[in-house]
């Protein structure tokens, strides 16, 4: 099977392909603009290209797909006010590019949908640029499939961890900081009043998923 992974060298689209990998059969691309992804994370076997996904369409020009894993979207909440230009480019313009691409394949997509809009009933669907634009792009997806018959399956994360987790920088996760300030023998960050509750989901069980 030819696999594209957008956002195949960053936290999760790099665990992804760690288990893609295992079949033989699968011929695996990477599309990654490296702006979390990290080329530590390469593996044998994968053709690893850097990009954007709005150009996609010229990047593989003369290239099909079976399946498109598109993980390769700007993926923070609270940062997303002061990138909101970086997040709208990936988001608003990347990815209806990479739909239309997928359309023109005749591939599946396997779509990162954000958790965040179901936030209190649904309300935190406006409540950032990231979650708004991400909710705006499900919409897409599943229009593209009444208009154009475009198969799909949309995957939603709930604040992933685990292996190749982001521990360092502005972007790094919350379990992530809190790997770190363990392993340095810290108090973890916790913010007032202390009692919130979160879902976390392992990326073991996102890739197996």
């Amino acid at each position: 099977m030819r696999i594209l992974v957008t956002g195949g060298a960053g936290f999760v689209g790099a665990n992804l392909i760690n288990e893609l990998v295992e079949d033989r059969n699968n011929t695996i691309t990477s599309l990654d603009c490296y702006f979390t992804g990290k080329k530590q994370n390469h593996v044998n076997n994968v053709k690893y290209l850097e990009g954007y996904t709005w150009d996609i369409d010229k990047i593989f020009k003369n290239e099909q797909f079976d399946v498109i894993y598109h993980f390769g979207e700007y993926s923070r909440i609270v940062h997303s006010f002061d990138d909101i230009n970086f997040v709208s480019e990936s988001i608003l313009r990347g990815t209806p590019k990479v739909f239309e691409f997928a359309k023109k394949c005749n591939a599946k997509v396997i779509y990162s949908a954000s958790s965040s809009k179901f936030g209190n009933n649904g309300k935190d669907e406006n409540l950032s640029p990231y979650a708004w634009m991400k909710s705006k792009m499900v919409e897409l997806l599943k229009n593209y499939n009444v208009w154009f018959g475009l198969q799909f399956e949309i995957s939603y994360f709930f604040n992933v961890y685990g292996p190749g987790q982001i521990t360092h920088g502005d972007y790094a996760t919350v379990v992530g900081i809190f790997e770190r300030q363990y392993n340095n023998g810290e108090n973890l960050t916790v913010v007032e009043p202390g009692n919130q509750q979160r879902d976390f989901t392992h990326v073991g069980d996102i890739v197996d998923g």
